[in-house]
């Protein structure tokens, strides 16, 4: 090989790692330029669209306070029926009805509204949230629960087939619930 030849060779070899770094650097700086442009048109987008959503709005901003307090908790309501001693001068059916309150966690609170002569069912009466209509040889008693303000209201309507229509209501208890409470009434009326 000429001198000129291996000198020529020489510098090639020196060159190469010059040239390679070089294109690599000017690709590396290529792609930051181009990464910064990505960047810089999606802020420029971004600032465009948030400019534009700012401006546009032409409704009046004011500050709202709730009117409405935050709700109670929702309760089931039932009358539940249970089967009382017989009284052993009438020969008729009875059964203790009572009003019974469960709250969300299922605990029960019940409460004895007393005990009624006859065959007692569950009953859609007008007037209340639950019911129960208890009927024996002509005679009977509707009992209605329903809301009042935060009370729950359980009263007692005496039929009798002699009469037209039911007897005026009696209150026969008041069972006090938690503020802005809901009821969900259990009926057991198909």
């Amino acid at each position: 090989m000429s001198r000129r030849s291996e000198a020529f060779a020489e510098a090639r070899r020196d060159a190469a790692p010059r040239s390679v770094a070089r294109h690599v650097a000017l690709r590396s700086d290529a792609r930051e330029s181009e990464s910064l442009r990505l960047d810089a048109r999606t802020v420029l987008t971004l600032f465009a669209l948030l400019v534009g959503a700012c401006g546009a709005s032409t409704a009046t901003t004011t500050t709202t306070t709730p009117t409405e307090e935050e709700p109670g908790p929702e309760l089931a309501l039932a009358l539940q029926l249970v089967e009382a001693a017989p009284d052993p001068e009438v020969d008729m059916p009875r059964s203790e009805v009572r009003v019974v309150l469960i709250d969300p966690s299922g605990q029960r609170s019940e409460e004895s509204v007393g005990v009624f002569s006859g065959i007692c069912q569950p009953a859609a009466l007008s007037n209340a949230l639950v019911g129960v209509s208890c009927w024996w040889a002509g005679s009977g008693d509707r009992i209605r629960a329903r809301k009042e303000g935060d009370t729950v209201v359980v009263t007692r309507a005496q039929l009798d087939e002699a009469v037209e229509g039911e007897l005026p209501e009696e209150r026969l208890t008041t069972v006090t619930l938690p503020p802005r409470a809901t009821l969900r009434p259990l009926t057991g009326v198909p």
